[in-house]
């Protein structure tokens, strides 16, 4: 046995060295040593057999280990990695041998490191296995995964800790998802808290469930007095009533979407109007369990509406008929003409130098006016008349069961006699006249706006035989309003076409004796009319809105002609460009300007804008604002034809002007006339002492130039120094002044 137990320890040794060692021993027989061998080779065949069952196994488990999509690891007592599994290459970029010898906290933020260290102590203090342990762990891109970590401990069989094993899964999608979900929630609570939309839930009775705090607002109750409550007794009336629960049956059957306007009651008894949409709220088996509604007081859309209602047809401010009711009414006015055999009229008709109220008194006395007028203008007819405002300080009058001519004419000369009285605006005494045009139904034409037409025409000769007077139309005045359709078709197609030039008057330093400016003058160059004068189509370009498109074309072209004198040696000359109050109402006006001048590269300190006192009247905080964007980018701000408008000190303490530039009419008598003369020395000591600039236009004559030189003008334009020339000679001009 002793030799059995030997051999079995020894079961390595071959089978023979086992034979002859049996044989040698003790002598013993051939019996005995086959036994030996059978005993042998039973322990052989049953080692290898556990060893390939320890090997199969092994590779079992390191396939499960491997294939696994979590990471499998064993950290000594001292927690530093002693087996990682492949999987930590997809989690966190390192080979396993990589991590061996380091702590998880190796591989962790420091925070979450220092903030976890003590919690694994405690854990590893009590040999205690610990279950989905969350981490944050810096991938080796840089990158945060969060980990979710179990583990077991490791006892020898004595107790002592040898180690953990466990188990880390990546939880970062999961994590991020549960954190969208999270935001999500929070955002959908917080737009039902913030939403300044009613949120209504109902139950199938129609009693409130949930009630958010737009709801309190609206309505009045709060959420705990709501909460309960039927729709009935809270918030519908009477009248409603029938109405609501005509929907509340469509939507208890699943017809979601209904979108209603009704009359609801406020806690406080208010009627107000609300827009409701309600979305039936159904269980899994389609049962509709509950309305969702959204609602929002349209109370104050609901009288825009009518107020819009109204002015669709009336004028806001006169409170009279507008061009719509006024076509309206006359239609019925030809109808009653034709039945009767009598006759219709218009009359069109505008205050006479209105323009001049608003440059004077302001837009606030204007309407005053107009309101005082209106009135006035309705006591002049007959209650079957209808008289109407166009816009503007525009009215027309329809006529209406007109027996003869001389009834019309009776009907324009008490117009004109009841405004011989004045009006007293603002304790300013004022007289109003109009121009009339008259047209009559059938005799002139039958189409309403044929007539209309007519009429504004026959207007337009009253004004031209010197207003405060009325016209019958005449044929001919259709020649005259077909000329002025097709001068704005032509300065459309001159745009298009590009037949506008600019010319340059220079403008004289009197100091220096140097030109160091040119105000430019836009001209139409006609392909068949030649050279046509701005006094003919810049009236009209106002008058259609086409001064904006021209307007910018000057400011570019002039600011290009600019940068390209700088670039030939002209550096110091300024380039002074009107400004039409046209412009000043286009949205965005001063950035567009600016906009051409960075286009242009053009340095903003060699630029002019010419504005006139009508502009500064028309908007005073708008135009303020728009000429200190001009300002702050350094563009100098000229006052044009100053002294011939409403001259306000307070403009020029308002305003950014730079320089005042004297009207051609002072200049024109400055030598003859007394009153020109104070005035013009009025104006230069005025600009002196408020440090403005003065330069005089219109001047002609050595004598003009050497009086204002002497009286201290600082700048003069006119023909005396140049007319307006193209660019070529303007510069050779100054060219050769400047040299001299």
């Amino acid at each position: 046995m002793l030799l059995l137990l030997d051999v079995t320890a020894h079961s390595m040794l071959s089978k023979r060295d086992i034979m002859l060692a049996s044989g040698v021993a003790f002598g013993l027989g051939g019996a005995l040593l086959w036994l030996f061998y059978l005993v042998i080779g039973r322990v052989e065949q049953r080692l290898a057999s556990s060893q390939a069952e320890i090997k199969e196994s092994e590779v079992r488990f390191r396939g499960l280990v491997e294939s696994s999509s979590d990471w499998i690891w064993e950290v000594d007592a001292n927690a530093r990695y002693v087996y990682a599994s492949p999987k930590i290459k997809d989690l966190l970029g390192y080979e396993p041998a990589e991590v061996l010898g380091k702590t998880p906290f190796d591989l962790m933020p420091a925070d979450e490191a220092e903030h976890l260290a003590p919690v694994f102590a405690a854990i590893t203090a009590e040999h205690r296995p610990f279950q989905a342990l969350e981490n944050r762990n810096l991938h080796q891109d840089g990158r945060i995964v969060v980990l979710e970590t179990s583990g077991a401990p490791i006892l020898d069989r004595d107790g002592n800790l040898l180690g953990y094993r466990g188990i880390d899964r990546d939880i970062t999608a999961r994590k991020l998802a549960d954190k969208a979900i999270q935001e999500s929630t929070q955002r959908l609570s917080l737009h039902f808290q913030q939403t300044p939309l009613a949120v209504v839930e109902w139950d199938a009775d129609f009693r409130v469930v949930d009630w958010n705090p737009a709801a309190e607002n609206i309505f009045g109750y709060t959420k705990a007095e709501a909460v309960g409550r039927h729709a009935m007794e809270l918030i519908l009336s009477e009248r409603t009533r029938s109405q609501v629960s005509q929907i509340w049956e469509s939507l208890l059957l699943g017809r979601g979407g209904l979108r209603s306007t009704n009359e609801n009651i406020t806690k406080n008894g208010k009627t107000i109007y609300c827009e409701w949409y309600n979305t039936p709220l159904t269980d899994t088996s389609g049962r509709v369990i509950g309305v969702a509604s959204l609602a929002h007081d349209v109370t104050d859309q609901k009288l825009t509406a009518e107020r819009i209602s109204y002015l669709a047809y009336y004028d806001d401010l006169t409170g009279l008929p507008n061009r719509m009711l006024f076509k309206d009414r006359l239609s019925q006015a030809f109808i009653e003409a034709d039945r009767k055999e009598r006759l219709a009229g218009i009359m069109f008709m505008d205050i006479d130098h209105f323009k001049d109220v608003n440059d004077t008194l302001g837009h606030e006395a204007g309407n005053v006016l107009l309101q005082m007028a209106a009135r006035r203008l309705q006591d002049c007819f007959r209650p079957s008349d209808t008289v109407a405002r166009f816009g503007g300080d525009e009215f027309a009058v329809v006529l209406a069961d007109m027996g003869h001519v001389d009834d019309v004419i009776q009907v324009a000369q008490n117009v004109v006699d009841s405004f011989k009285e004045p009006f007293d605006i603002l304790g300013h005494e004022i007289f109003v006249t109009f121009s009339m045009g008259i047209t009559l139904y059938p005799f002139d034409d039958g189409n309403t706006e044929n007539l209309l037409r007519d009429a504004d025409s026959a207007m337009y000769v009253a004004k031209a035989a010197g207003r405060n007077c009325y016209r019958f139309y005449a044929a001919s005045m259709t020649a005259s309003a077909e000329a002025r359709l097709a001068l704005q078709a032509g300065l459309r197609h001159a745009l298009d076409q590009n037949e506008f030039i600019l010319h340059y008057q220079p403008q004289l330093e009197l100091g220096s004796n140097r030109i160091t400016g040119v105000e430019a003058l836009v001209r139409w160059q006609h392909p068949v009319k030649g050279m046509i004068s701005p006094a003919q189509f810049i009236p009209t370009a106002e008058e259609t809105g086409l001064i904006v498109p021209l307007g910018e074309w000057v400011l570019r072209t002039a600011y290009a002609q600019a940068k390209a004198w700088q670039e030939q040696g002209m550096a110091n000359v300024r380039m002074a460009v009107n400004l039409s109050a046209r412009q000043f109402k286009e949205p965005l006006f001063p950035q567009r300007v600016l906009a051409i001048v960075n286009e242009t590269g053009l340095d903003p300190h060699c630029l002019e804008l010419e504005v006139t006192e009508s502009i500064l009247v028309d908007g005073l905080e708008s135009v303020s604002a728009v000429l200190q964007d001009f300002k702050q980018a350094g563009i100098m701000i000229a006052l044009d034809d100053f002294g011939t408008g409403y001259s306000s000190l307070s403009y020029l303490k308002r305003f950014p002007i730079d320089k005042l530039k004297i009207d051609q009419s002072f200049i024109r008598d400055v030598l003859t006339d007394a009153n020109d003369t104070g005035l013009v020395r009025a104006i230069i000591a005025m600009a002196r002492a408020l440090g403005l600039k003065v330069i005089a236009e219109g001047v002609e004559t050595q004598g003009q130039l050497d009086f204002l030189h002497a009286d201290g003008c600082d700048e003069i334009q006119g023909y005396h120094i140049a007319r307006p020339m193209p660019a070529e000679q303007v510069a050779d001009l100054i060219r050769h002044h400047n040299a001299a």
